[in-house]
């Protein structure tokens, strides 16, 4: 799919679709300013987003319709949260920290978590609709899956935690009970129920991707079929039960995996043949479509392609 940043200094991190013909797409360009880009069904054009001053980028996004998207970021190392309320997007004042957001998961208008790691603690701020609280954690957590106001998870990785994982009930949050590796790092989770989400990384002891499941009670390994090695996914997305797709890079190139249920399989990505990552991923509708950015110039990509069934 064509990107309107064609140029050099453009990379592309996470992506939301509330329709099939709205989704948003969030990234930086040259390290330093924040992208948006809007998905209209037929074609994407860049969005205005607030300017700020310094270093900022904008890190995952979420849209619950056209009229309502969150998107979280940075803004010189500390947490960037950004509104659309489908005429522009806004900055959301009273959020300040000094923790990078990463992840963020919306249910509805009125309840959204998301979180950010610095170092071995992490921040997780929740909006009910009015404004955001803001809590902090002595773990490490990068992103964060709801399928509800009662539940979410939220998966991390420090050197000296390992992987990391906490489930939210909807009082408070609980750590679950996880098996990796202490080598394998964790980059994204998606739920498609309290009894149900998948978690992405590397486990760099190995060499390979790093799948873990969870089933309402403990995370396990996902096996593969396959031997890629230097795979690392960094995005996953789930629309129903035991159905996701995840993203990342493996040899230097952009990287695909599905599963449904079982081992999971690799798939050919559309520009695998070039160098580059994916970031993000997105389902809706049968289509899945994930953004991420050729390498080593480092442009924005977008891959368009069919759901796993």
């Amino acid at each position: 799919m064509d990107s309107p940043n064609h140029g050099a200094g453009v990379a592309l991190f996470g992506i939301s679709c509330a329709s099939a013909k709205f989704c948003v797409a969030v990234g930086e360009r040259n390290s330093s300013s924040t992208v948006v880009e809007t998905w209209s069904g037929d074609a994407w054009t860049n969005a205005a987003s607030p300017k700020i001053p310094g270093t900022n980028a904008l890190t995952d996004v979420d849209c619950l319709s056209a009229q309502s998207c969150w998107a979280v970021g940075s803004d010189k190392g500390r947490s960037l949260i950004e509104h659309w309320n489908g005429s522009i997007w806004r900055l959301s004042s009273g959020t300040e920290t000094n923790y990078p957001l990463q992840g963020i998961s919306c249910v509805t208008t009125s309840f959204c978590v998301t979180v950010g790691q610095s170092g071995n603690r992490s921040v997780v701020m929740t909006w009910r609709g009015v404004r955001w609280s803001i809590a902090f954690q002595k773990h490490p957590l990068r992103d964060v899956s709801c399928t509800s106001t009662n539940f979410c998870e939220a998966v991390g990785f420090a050197g000296s935690v390992g992987p990391y994982a906490e489930s939210w009930n909807g009082s408070h949050w609980i750590r679950s009970n996880f098996v990796a590796p202490h080598s394998s790092v964790l980059n994204a989770v998606s739920c498609w129920s309290s009894h149900g989400c998948l978690t992405v990384g590397a486990n760099f002891a190995t060499d390979e991707a790093s799948v873990e499941a969870w089933n309402g009670k403990e995370w396990s390994t996902v096996p593969s079929r396959q031997e890629t090695k230097s795979l690392v996914l960094l995005g996953v997305a789930c629309d129903k039960a035991k159905v996701c797709d995840a993203v990342g890079q493996a040899k230097g190139a952009p990287f695909v995996i599905k599963w449904s249920g079982g081992t999971w399989n690799e798939s050919a990505s559309a520009s695998n043949a070039g160098r580059g990552l994916l970031d993000g991923i997105a389902f809706r509708e049968g289509t899945a479509i994930a953004v991420g950015s050729h390498q080593p110039e480092l442009r924005s990509l977008i891959e368009r392609g069919p759901a796993t069934k």
